[in-house]
Parts: structure tokens; sequence; C-alpha cells
């Protein structure tokens, strides 16, 4: 590879470091906010409402243009928790555009048919869903892919991603497998096709609270000490939701290769998939591979 190859290859890995900041600042709503927090000069910090008082926006937009602009993938995990009530308000145009871009590029990589869903209030205004104390929800992602053994570890995985790009975004969550009615003409399934699942989205009443975790030494294996990347990975794990917080997956390291396995019990499938995408995050895939 020449030098000139090399800075080229230098500035395609730093563009993509910073792929994210560059999206957050694509808005020009952002770039005012940024440009008059500095004209107010406060290094010890500033409300939001001061700020709010300086744009033609709303309290809450401020608040959720703020949140994009601070949280990372990391911060994501951390503060994400399931939520089941909601405040009866579409979602913001912008952020339906942002979840649609990143919907698209999750089907083109994974195969999978998955569709948002907006303004449909009949999913979760049935018996199931009151009784799971759902409220207020118009707004989900419906998980849908093709028949097969992959299926629910693919929805797993690419729904979490999902699911931290909405919290990115101002959004709470709540993945359901049960509790909502199959509104027919609200997506699209195919004949060779499943609905695997669907994540509740939205303007959450709160942000709901962490859950339990087990330790570390219960999830993750290997034959030695346990090195820092993949005690990491597994942190991460420990964060994603799982079906009634079970939490029944494991890491086995061996050499540089890691592998994930699923217990038994209520869609412990789709659990590992969303388990696998913190896990590759927490651990940066640079350091194993999987297998």
């Amino acid at each position: 590879m020449t030098d000139h190859e090399k800075e080229i290859s230098s500035l395609a890995a730093e563009f993509e470091r910073c792929r994210k900041i560059l999206l957050a600042l694509g808005d020009e709503n952002r770039q005012h906010l940024i440009l008059e927090m500095m004209q107010m000069g406060e290094c010890g910090g500033v409300r939001v409402g001061a700020v709010t008082e300086k744009t033609h926006l709303s309290r809450p937009a401020v608040s959720h243009h703020i949140q994009i602009l601070k949280m990372d993938l990391k911060e994501a995990m951390k503060v994400r928790h399931s939520v089941r009530q909601y405040e009866v308000r579409p979602l913001e145009a912008e952020t339906v555009s942002e979840l649609e871009k990143e919907i698209s590029i999750c089907n083109r990589e994974s195969g999978l048919h998955i569709q948002l869903v907006k303004n449909e209030p009949k999913a979760f205004d049935g018996f199931m869903a009151h009784y799971g104390k759902f409220s207020g929800v118009t707004n989900y992602i419906a998980m849908i892919g093709k028949k097969g053994p992959g299926l629910a570890e693919a929805c797993g995985y690419y729904g979490e991603r999902l699911v931290l790009k909405a919290q990115q975004l101002g959004l709470n969550t709540c993945w359901t497998a049960m509790t909502y009615n199959k509104i027919k003409t609200a997506f699209t399934v195919e004949t060779d096709e499943k609905l695997c699942i669907v994540i509740a989205l939205g303007y959450g009443k709160t942000n709901g609270v962490p859950h339990k975790s087990k330790s570390v030494d219960a999830v993750a294996k290997a034959d030695g000490p346990l090195p820092d990347w993949f005690k990491a990975g597994a942190e991460a794990a420990l964060l994603a939701p799982t079906a009634m917080n079970q939490q029944k997956f494991t890491f086995t390291l061996k050499g540089n290769e890691v592998s994930a396995k699923a217990g038994l019990g209520f869609y412990t499938k789709i659990d590992l998939g969303i388990a696998k995408y913190h896990f590759e995050y927490g651990a940066g895939t640079e350091n194993f591979t999987w297998k």
C-alpha cells in the first residue's frame, strides 16, 4: 500500500468514526442551538429554558435536540429502559425520517422486511395490551422477515439497533411479543415471511427503570482470566433487554473466537440477537470473531 493509499484509508476510518457526529450536526436546528449556547458564554452550562428563549423551538424540542447531540451508543445502552405508557402525540417528521433511514439500512444489511408503523392505535388497544399496562401506543416497529431458523436472532440484533437509534433520537421503546393485536392493514407480510415481534415506541410518560442484572461471571466464560475487552462486552450485553429479564445467554471465549449461546425459555433467540448487538459494541469487533 502506497503512502497516498494509507492516507486515504486513514481518512476513511476517521470519517467513519465521525459519521454519527456529522449526522447529528447535519440538522439546521441543532446547528442553531450550538451557536446560541456558544454565544451565551456560560462555561458551567445553561438551562434548557434559557436556550428555548433564544430559539423558535418548544422546550421539548430543545431537550430532544440536545439529547441527540450528547448521547452516544454506550450512553443510549445505559439510559434506555422499557416504557409502556406514552404521550398521545405523533412522531416529529425529522425523527421519522431518521428512523426510516436506519430501517432501510438494516433491511439492506439483513434481508429483513422491517417496517415503521405510525399513528395506528388499534394494535395496543386490546385486552392483552391493557393487561400489560400499555397506554398511548400509536407507533411501533414491525420486525418481519423470511421464515427460517435465523429469523428470531436477526430480528433481535437489528431490532435492538433500531431501539438504541430511537433512544438517541429522544424516543422511548418497549419490546413486545404477545401483548398486542396484529393489524394486518398496518404492515405487509409476504407469504414466505413472518411477523416475529414488534417494538412499541414514542414519547414516554417516564423513562422507565433499570432492570436487575446477573454478574459478568454468570454469562461470560473463558479458559483463563477474562480480557478487559471481553468483560466490557459482557457488561454491555447485561444492559440488553430480555424477555421477563431472564438474561439466558452465555458468551464463551476461546483464543480470539467468541461463541454466543441462547438458553432455554421464551424468546431466548431474540434475546440472544439483542445481547450480541450489545456485546459487539462493548467488546469492539476488532478484538474478536464470532464462532
